[in-house]
């Protein structure tokens, strides 16, 4: 005869929620035939109490229907995984000054895992990019591994040349997911003495507001290098092109805000020393436009890159994953009884409260019960 096994969510007789009915095949006299459903928990976190009931038409005839019930109580881990890609929101050299002159750099970031739930920002990606003339774009020169998320960070730069150098910065958390975009930040290298070759340029940038003086002066020190500023969108320039060695010096106020680009041109393989000033006009003198032009020299129609490009994006590798248990809350890769007290020390707090951390409602009702601690208990002793 066959036999039907009932599986419920909960007392039958009090509510419980039917899950699944399967039919057994006749089970011969001592024998033993397992019965199982499966469940779909997805959304689930909870402390449940299942219930057997075999034959729940009661159509075998029986001595006893006594011992037709069974029932368990199941602790459902919640889903811990953080798919959502944390978040780079601040990034900053040498507390923000324009320029240095000290290859040494000091790096400030701040992230934010935005996952719900969040497993934390993990580790950083960090990627040095400078100019390159013959190529026309920016390229990379140097870049850390992942390593492990600390702010502030010593970067050494990975040429002893002057320029614009682009830092840029992924984030990862504790799942491997990956910041979606870079942030992006800049800062002009600008060493006591600097080289360019005949034919190429260096670039330089600063960020003005409309009316802010820039005075930039070019101290060629051998050989014969040019001066020349680009506005933001690239069409308007001020030159100072004389020839040999001595100063070259550009100096105006700025008639847009914006970045304004500041090149230096090798008319011959030269050593210099370049000066970048801003600043507000003392004087209406100051405020006048000093260019030195020679009429003798080619002049370049367009900067050597627009002064609004920016790196393109760059695939980065996979960020590593960190031990991640259900139920370690102080993620130290084991639950012990630390974890336990940093549930139960929040007791009956509930989403409305203002010091609400919703890391500790394991099963996500908005409210700390026996049940989150119970989560917790579920792993006791599990490490990685």
């Amino acid at each position: 005869m066959q036999v039907d096994v009932a599986f419920y969510l909960g007392d039958p007789e009090q509510d419980g929620v039917l899950l699944e009915t399967v039919t057994l095949t006749p089970i011969s006299p001592g024998h033993v035939k397992q019965a199982f459903i499966h469940w779909d928990t997805t959304g689930l976190a909870d402390l449940v109490e299942i219930y057997v009931v075999i034959d729940p038409l009661n159509a075998i005839a029986e001595t006893s229907e006594l011992n037709n019930i069974a029932r368990r109580h199941i602790v459902i881990q919640p889903d811990v995984k953080d798919n959502h890609p944390p978040e780079a929101t601040f990034l900053q050299v040498n507390d923000g000054a324009p320029s240095t002159d000290n290859p040494q750099l000091l790096i400030t970031i701040e992230a934010e895992d935005y996952g719900d739930p969040a497993s934390g920002v993990n580790t950083m990606y960090l990627m040095e990019r400078e100019f390159n003339f013959a190529a026309r774009q920016w390229v990379a020169i140097q870049h850390t591994d992942w390593i492990p998320f600390q702010s502030p960070y010593t970067m050494m730069l990975a040429r002893d040349r002057g320029g614009m150098r682009r830092i840029q910065a992924w984030v990862a958390d504790s799942e491997g997911n990956i910041s979606n975009e870079a942030y992006t930040t800049h800062v002009d290298y600008m060493p006591p003495s600097d080289s360019v070759r005949e034919g190429q340029a260096r670039v330089y940038r600063r960020m003005l507001d409309v009316g802010q003086m820039l005075q930039v002066t070019l101290e060629t020190l051998s050989g014969d290098a040019d001066l020349h500023v680009w506005s933001p969108d690239g069409t308007q320039s001020w030159m100072s092109n004389g020839f040999g060695t001595g100063i070259d010096e550009v100096s105006f106020a700025a008639p847009e805000g914006g970045v304004y680009q500041i090149e230096v041109h090798g008319y011959q393989d030269s050593e210099y020393h370049l000066d970048i000033a801003t600043g507000i006009a003392a004087s209406e003198q100051m405020v006048q436009t000093v260019m030195h032009v020679s009429a003798d020299k080619p002049v370049p129609g367009q900067p050597a890159i627009a002064p609004a490009v920016e790196p393109e994006e760059v695939a980065v590798p996979i960020a590593p994953i960190v031990c991640s248990i259900a139920g370690d809350m102080d993620h130290n890769g084991e639950v012990d009884v630390q974890d336990i007290m940093q549930v139960a020390s929040r007791w009956r707090m509930t989403n409305a409260d203002l010091d609400w951390d919703a890391h500790y409602d394991l099963n996500g009702d908005g409210i700390i019960t026996i049940v989150d601690i119970m989560l917790v208990v579920a792993n006791w002793g599990e490490h990685c």
